[in-house]
This record gives C-alpha cells, sequence and structure tokens, in this order.
C-alpha cells in the first residue's frame, strides 16, 4: 500500500515566513475589517464563495488549504455558529 502522506515541517523558513504574512493580515482585517484587508485575507484561500462573511478576529496559520463555500459560517470560541460574509 503506497501512503500519500507527505511528513510536514512547519519550522522551515519558507513555513515561517508564510505564516507570519498570514497572521500579519488576519491581524491586520481583525483591527480594521475594511473591504481592502477582506480582499488580501481571501486571497489566502484556496476557494471562496458567494455571500461568504469573515468576522473580525479570524484567524488561521497558512490559508491556502481554506475552501468556503456560498454562504459559510464558523463557529466562535464559545461554539456558537456566525456567518462569515465575501
Amino acid at each position: 500500500m503506497t501512503n500519500h502522506f507527505q511528513e510536514f515541517n512547519s519550522l522551515t523558513v519558507e513555513h515561517i515566513q508564510r505564516r507570519n504574512k498570514v497572521h500579519e493580515i488576519c491581524r491586520q482585517y481583525s483591527r480594521s475589517p475594511s473591504k481592502g484587508d477582506l480582499n488580501r485575507l481571501k486571497s489566502l484561500f484556496k476557494k471562496v464563495g458567494e455571500g461568504v462573511f469573515i468576522e473580525s478576529g479570524f484567524y488561521c496559520d497558512y490559508g491556502d488549504k481554506i475552501s468556503l463555500g456560498n454562504r459559510a459560517h464558523t463557529i466562535d470560541k464559545a461554539g456558537k455558529p456566525y456567518p462569515i460574509f465575501c
């Protein structure tokens, strides 16, 4: 049986730089959820559907594996759903 998984090392220079860039974009959006900051945040994702809303406070490490379908919702820290609109 072939193993299709690749080992992932989050401590490479490239991953650290990517993570730092993504964290800064998330922080900027949380401080000032403007259209420009929203577009920068959305550009990180693999796919973003229609009618998606991203709340201030959204956080991710890389973003490139995130796909948000139409009218996607997320869960806040208290476990309550909230919409993500883009």
